[in-house]
């Protein structure tokens, strides 16, 4: 959102901008990826009285505007606090995130003076109405490389096989190989398969209630024998190295002795059983309105 040169028809504090004097607004901002998140830090830095007591007495905020052109994905985030913390979802962010900040008028304002104006308006007052940019501070961009492979897609690091048996004997985990083996018998085989094919809204649902399971007995094995898998060098475990370093973690046993299996799992899935419940609220909801 680039519009620092945009022409105003009242004093606005911005950098290179001589509206006011002895005054800066500035934003800082850190980020970190996690799995399948991006959080940023944000802070304000604020050099005017006048502005300083209006976003106190609440007649004005502080904004955050954040946008990714490759998604389409805008936010807008107000706040009266000196800094706050933000996560963005993974399915929102590729490519170029801008994140950019203001200060606007939260209600119509009379009169508005400030102590700071440049002498060209001195003795002049303005009407503001609610919304009005009052500042502009700094405007940063940052390239997210997202990680190309996703567990939420089953053929990535798992295979799920037929079991020659009609017994109800659940399903069946092998890690010792290249893909993560999931067996199943041969009628819950043939209604997964069928679930796949016929609608991706069942891919969350699936996910939860096949792939976490999974993860979590993989993880737990990964908690008790690293060396011996590492050492196997499986086409899995390096996806998984891959995945979990480029989110800033150490792929090492003590990942897995520090966390729970559990709350990994969850992470890397993006929390799957709330998505696996949108699923089925959405089918639900389809089927009432049938």
């Amino acid at each position: 959102m680039e519009i620092k040169n945009r022409l105003y028809p009242h004093p606005v504090l911005r950098e290179n901008n001589d509206d006011y004097i002895n005054s800066s607004f500035e934003m800082d901002l850190s980020y970190e990826r996690d799995i399948k998140r991006l959080k940023l830090n944000i802070s304000f830095k604020l050099n005017n009285k006048t502005l300083e007591k209006m976003i106190l007495d609440e007649k004005a905020q502080y904004v955050i505007h954040i946008e990714c052109p490759k998604t389409s994905y805008r936010r807008i985030i107000t706040t009266t606090e000196k800094s706050l913390s933000e996560n963005l979802k993974d399915e929102n962010i590729l490519g170029k995130i801008q994140v950019t900040s203001f200060i606007v008028v939260k209600e119509s304002i009379l009169n508005y003076e400030n102590e700071s104006f440049n002498s060209d308006y001195f003795g002049m007052k303005f009407n503001l109405e609610k919304g009005t940019i009052l500042a502009i501070g700094d405007s940063y961009k940052i390239d997210v490389d997202k990680e190309k492979e996703s567990l939420g897609n089953v053929p990535s690091i798992f295979t799920i096989c037929k079991k020659m048996t009609t017994e109800e004997t659940g399903i069946n985990i092998e890690y010792n190989m290249n893909k993560i083996r999931i067996d199943l018998n041969i009628s819950d085989y043939e209604r997964y398969t069928q679930l796949v094919s016929s609608s991706n809204q069942f891919i969350d649902i699936i996910n939860c209630s096949l792939i976490f399971p999974t993860l979590i007995y993989v993880f737990e094995k990964l908690k008790n024998e690293f060396d011996e898998i590492e050492e196997s060098d499986y086409r899995w475990f390096k996806a998984l190295k891959n995945i979990f370093e480029k989110y800033g973690y150490r792929f090492n046993q003590e990942l897995f002795e520090n966390e729970t299996s559990l709350q990994l799992a969850q992470k890397i899935l993006d929390f799957p059983f709330s998505k696996s419940l949108i699923a089925l609220q959405f089918g639900l909801d389809e089927g009432v309105e049938e």
